[in-house]
């Protein structure tokens, strides 16, 4: 709305921040309800000084229960229906006008011109240079013509910064859950593939649990299952007592870990599987190291 003469209980709203969709930016000083010519009430209208059309937020209008149909040259709002509209220049013009007077402007969905000198023009025009850094240009005057129009101060993020400037997490100090007991984790990873060795190994899948490193060298990667069922041999001789000490193996996600023949190893063996995130590698960092260890010392005889 561009006054306040056809809004009910009308208060004042401070400057309001709306954006639409051409990216400018308006001010609203106002909101109250609007009852149009069929009965209806439009709640939480807003007033904006100097705009030309009455615009409804479609957004809105689904936020409510309400259901917009677009078809051809018309289009249609109802929960109960509404209104209707018909195309008009280029624009959906509903049908209808507020109890005030049947003259007033029609709702249309069209944006007033505004100035493109407000913040968040001049934020893309300085590539997307970050808000408090433009208001200390202007105030320091170093930028001649730099001069911003409209509120100083922008609730909404810029989708184009959030997109283009993510960064990656950075990887956690301390374990995020209680640490369990050095005997019950084994980590493994696989490496690979490598120069064949003399006998004709391309990969290697290293094993660290209790602070012990074990090698197993693989032709293929489906030989994975079989050289951990043998470390688990090795393990349960060496542990007569506790046979399969063993509780937890994590690595990630492998196709040489998720296949049919290393999960059936894991189940006959009573071993719980955990798996890293994909590019969290900090996740299964030990062996993770280890390997990195190995492949260091290997290229370096």
């Amino acid at each position: 709305m561009g006054s306040c003469a056809d809004i009910h209980d009308a208060e004042p709203c401070g400057e309001h921040v709306i954006q639409v969709a051409d990216e400018r930016t308006i001010i609203a000083t106002a909101r109250g309800s609007l009852r149009l010519d069929n009965g209806t009430v439009l709640h939480d209208v807003v007033v904006v000084p100097g705009i030309t059309r009455t615009l409804i937020s479609v957004a809105a209008l689904f936020k409510d229960g309400m259901h917009v149909s677009f078809s051809g040259h018309k289009c249609e709002v109802f929960g109960r229906l509404l209104f209707h509209g018909v195309v008009r220049g280029g624009i959906y013009e509903l049908q209808g006008g507020t109890s005030r007077s049947a003259a007033a402007s029609a709702l249309v969905a069209q944006a007033p011109k505004y100035s493109k000198n407000d913040l968040r023009h001049w934020h893309q025009r300085l590539t997307h240079l970050n808000y408090n850094s433009i208001l200390e240009l202007e105030n320091s005057g170093k930028v001649k013509g730099l001069k911003i129009v409209g509120p100083r101060i922008l609730n909404d993020k810029c989708e184009a910064c959030a997109l283009s400037k993510v960064t990656a997490r950075s990887s956690p100090k301390k374990a995020t859950r209680p640490q369990l007991s050095k005997d019950e984790v084994c980590h493994t990873d696989l490496a690979g593939p490598m120069q064949r060795s003399i006998h004709g190994n391309h990969y290697f899948l290293a094993l660290k649990w209790i602070g012990f490193t074990h090698i197993s060298f693989l032709r293929n990667k489906s030989d994975a299952a079989a050289a951990f069922e043998d470390y688990l041999a090795i393990v349960n001789r060496r542990s007569d007592n506790q046979p399969h000490l063993i509780k937890v193996l994590r690595s990630d996600n492998g196709e040489e870990f998720e296949g049919t023949a290393f999960q059936s190893v894991c189940a006959a063996a009573g071993i719980e599987r955990e798996y890293s995130e994909p590019h969290a590698h900090y996740q299964n960092g030990v062996v993770e190291r280890a390997n990195r260890t190995i492949s260091e010392t290997a290229r370096t005889l």
